[in-house]
């Protein structure tokens, strides 16, 4: 009897059916980050061909992520299911936009200002995403699944951007590849609300009884796993942000042409993709509590040794 109380973990063909109706938006997804992770690619280079010296490329590329995470929290707290079009297109359109002016434009200032709007319009998009993606969870599938594949499309937007953004930028010039990546999240702007509009969601929305002030006197309150995931969380968006800020100058300096960049930064990409899809699954056999430290030091040690 025991033996047949535990929970079997579902088949492969159980997992893909029960995401079936969720494809459209993972796909509308990595066509989003393929867009993001393009000019990541690229924009360490730009801002070198524009006078920018290491420290100011730095101080540009930090006002990404700080603009991000300013950005998450109150377009979490705002997000309602009547308002999930606008955010998550308006939020791809900030992003075309600030793609379509940093190639016309040699201003610290000015470039600093366009990264930050990049980084707002892609942190409410993909807010927006996850918060519909979550309401649209199939009964069947857990939270880590559905997150797993998520995360997992991401992945592969990433992955790709790096082949494409190399080859294009040694093809056609840095500046011109940006321009044409602009038309990215344009498309995204229109894919992604119609994929949330196909998949109709399952859990009814909550009602938004609670103020402002209220929702973030919960989340000072939060419980310390809540903070230990954030910091966690931070931590790899640190490290993140310095690899895709400096290993393209880091690859020029050593001799790598732009594509060859882009294929480093795709095969990056595509092995973070393979684990984030396999991710349910693994973290069914093996405890994320004894894995998380060893993969966040591993982390740090893997970017320590490109230097």
């Amino acid at each position: 009897r025991g033996l047949r109380a535990v929970r079997k973990a579902p088949a492969p063909q159980e997992v893909l059916s029960s995401q079936r109706r969720l494809i459209p938006l993972y796909v509308a997804s990595g066509v989003l980050t393929l867009g993001e992770g393009g000019v990541l690619v690229l924009l360490a280079p730009y801002l070198a061909s524009r006078g920018l010296v290491e420290g100011a490329i730095g101080t540009v590329v930090s006002v990404y992520g700080i603009a991000s995470l300013l950005t998450r929290l109150p377009a979490g707290l705002a997000y309602a299911s009547r308002r999930a079009t606008p955010l998550i297109s308006g939020g791809c359109l900030i992003s075309a936009l600030a793609f379509m002016l940093l190639p016309v434009t040699s201003h610290p200032l000015l470039l600093g200002a366009l990264v930050a709007l990049d980084g707002v319009g892609f942190a409410a998009a993909t807010t927006g995403v996850m918060a519909g993606l979550m309401e649209r969870r199939p009964p069947e599938a857990d939270a880590g699944t559905v997150m797993g594949w998520y995360s997992g499309s991401i992945g592969v937007g990433y992955a790709v951007s790096g082949f494409v953004a190399g080859s294009v930028g040694d093809a056609l010039g840095v500046p011109t590849a940006i321009l044409l990546l602009a038309a990215v999240p344009a498309a995204a702007a229109f894919l992604l609300p119609a994929a949330l509009r196909a998949a109709r969601p399952l859990r009814a929305a909550a009602p938004e009884t609670a103020s402002l002030p209220g929702r973030l006197r919960a989340l000072v309150h939060a419980p310390a796993a809540v903070w230990l995931a954030f910091l966690v969380t931070l931590y790899i968006n640190l490290v993140s942000g310095v690899l895709f800020s400096f290993f393209p100058l880091h690859g020029l300096a050593i001799g790598l042409s732009l594509t060859q960049i882009g294929l480093l930064a795709g095969i990056h990409g595509a092995l973070a993709a393979t684990v984030r899809f396999f991710s349910g699954v693994i973290f069914k056999w093996i405890s994320y509590r004894g894995a998380l430290p060893v993969m966040v030091v591993a982390s740090g040690v893997g970017m320590a040794t490109l230097g």
